[in-house]
């Protein structure tokens, strides 16, 4: 847990690597059936001016009609929901009408979750334990012109 020194160092460093414009940031869901993760997340990314949190859902039913609703940039979507496989969710996401970028989340680091992103049409892939380091990185992959 960062200290309140070490926060105010970090969130002045990520305020001036603006990833997306502060007129146009990246519109981002999440879905995580984890709520501690889920706000923890919220509230990193909601430091980075180039990012705007549309919503979040704990379960696929609230996160298909959060992305009808907000037509997010980006999804974050954890492997392990409770009522349907994050890998059968991918597949219905991409085809819709607004097509946003998915990036998996979970606690295991393993190499076949990364590879199984990719084969079940995912964009991406972040272990949890790994976000802070990570996602930043990952988003501007995604989103480079």
């Amino acid at each position: 847990m960062l200290y309140f020194f070490q926060l105010h160092k970090f969130v002045s460093v990520k305020l001036n690597k603006v990833i997306g414009s502060p007129v146009n940031p990246k519109s981002i869901l999440l879905v995580d059936n984890n709520e501690k993760f889920l706000h923890s997340a919220v509230r990193f990314l909601s430091t980075d001016v180039g990012f705007a949190v549309v919503g979040w859902a704990f379960n696929a039913d609230e996160a298909f009609k959060k992305i009808e609703k907000f037509k997010p940039d980006l999804v974050l979507l954890d492997i392990n929901l409770p009522d349907k496989k994050s890998f059968e969710m991918i597949k219905i996401i991409k085809s819709g009408d607004h097509v946003p970028r998915v990036v998996l989340t979970s606690f295991n680091d393993e190499v076949q979750y990364n590879e199984g992103a990719e084969v079940y049409g995912a964009d991406g892939y972040v272990a949890k334990t790994d976000f802070c380091n990570q996602i930043e990185k990952i988003i501007n992959k995604l989103f480079e012109n």
